[in-house]
């Protein structure tokens, strides 16, 4: 029959050291220390054939921080594995993107991935509103055009037009450009833009204004009792129209009624289309209106109006295409 031997009593110390041997790592137990990457490079707006170097931080793995195209961008940009020269080729509107990754290792997980992302800038569309228009009067209806000052049609959205809120005549824009000319006269703001799409940015908005005159066949007042304007247009006669001696000879009522006290009377020629003939002409006929303007008031026994005539197209207007009808005009202003 065999003894028992008694337990062997172990030091204090080497039980505690075993014991922590037990213990696993965060390593062993698949715990890795996470690890981040950061681009300390700057993204910019590239255009093509621009070159780019990225550089980034990475985790304490030791292991160099890798950078690659993302494959669903990469045809707008590449990268030499060479150099590491990044040479991007973006179309407007579109990206580049550029992969940032770190490998692991027996302590450290590999780093999540990091993205760095270059986006080309859409193409710029400048509406620009067709201002060759003829002299806009109450009760015209006229079609205002515009284009892409850029060239070509852009994004190829139709340009819309609204009107301005700043307007003060009664004018009606449709959102094609066609406008209907309403009274009180004044001024027609008109604003237009384009949509974007395609490789094309959304336009601003474009604004301007244009005098909507009174119709021809009308005296307008202007300021209640203090001013009358009324605009004479000639033809080919040198004579004074009967339509046009209508107008003056209301004209000479409303000085009475108002009692205005100043005339002026302006002549003023086409400079597109009005010839050194027409120069002469407005002259005259801006006298002719003067003195037949004068005779009425005489009838009307008004006195005391002061007259003051201008001529020889020193103030001028443009009205293109040019028109006998349009080439030559007197403005009568009668104020208080």
């Amino acid at each position: 029959m065999k003894s028992r031997r008694a337990p062997i009593a172990l030091p204090l110390a080497l039980v505690i050291s075993a014991a922590t041997s037990l213990v696993a790592t965060g390593a062993d137990a698949g715990q890795l220390a996470p690890q981040t990457i950061s681009f300390t490079s700057k993204t910019f707006n590239p255009g093509a054939g621009a070159e780019y170097i990225p550089i980034a931080t990475g985790g304490a793995s030791g292991n160099p921080v890798v950078f690659s195209i993302d494959p669903s961008t990469s045809a707008n940009c590449s990268l030499s594995p060479v150099t590491g020269l990044v040479t991007f080729n973006i179309p407007p509107g579109q990206s580049c993107i550029i992969d940032a990754n770190q490998a692991g290792n027996a302590t450290y997980a590999a780093a999540l991935q990091v993205q760095q992302i270059f986006t080309a800038p859409l193409l710029p569309q400048l509406v620009w509103i067709n201002t060759h228009v003829p002299t806009l009067r109450i009760g015209m209806t006229y079609q205002f055009t515009a284009y892409d000052k850029g060239g070509g049609d852009g994004s190829g959205n139709p340009i819309v037009f609204k009107r301005d809120p700043s307007s003060t005549s009664g004018c009606v824009v449709a959102s094609s450009g066609l406008t209907i000319f309403r009274a009180p006269g004044g001024y027609c703001a008109i604003d237009a833009s384009q949509a974007g799409g395609g490789e094309y940015a959304a336009s601003g908005l474009a604004g301007w204004s244009f005098v909507v005159r009174p119709a021809l066949d009308t005296v307008n007042a202007v300021g209640s009792a203090t001013m009358k304007v009324v605009t004479l247009f000639y033809g080919t006669s040198l004579a004074l129209q009967t339509k046009l001696k209508s107008q003056l000879s209301a004209l000479a009522h409303a000085i009475q009624r108002e009692n205005l006290k100043s005339v002026t009377i302006n002549s003023y020629v086409n400079l597109s289309g009005a010839t050194r003939t027409d120069q002469i002409l407005s002259t005259r006929l801006a006298t002719s209106a003067a003195s037949f303007l004068k005779r009425r008031l005489s009838i009307l026994k008004v006195t005391g109006v002061a007259f003051a005539v201008s001529g020889r197209g020193a103030t001028s207007f443009v009205v293109t295409p040019s028109t006998s009808l349009e080439n030559r005009r007197t403005e009568i202003i009668a104020t208080k």
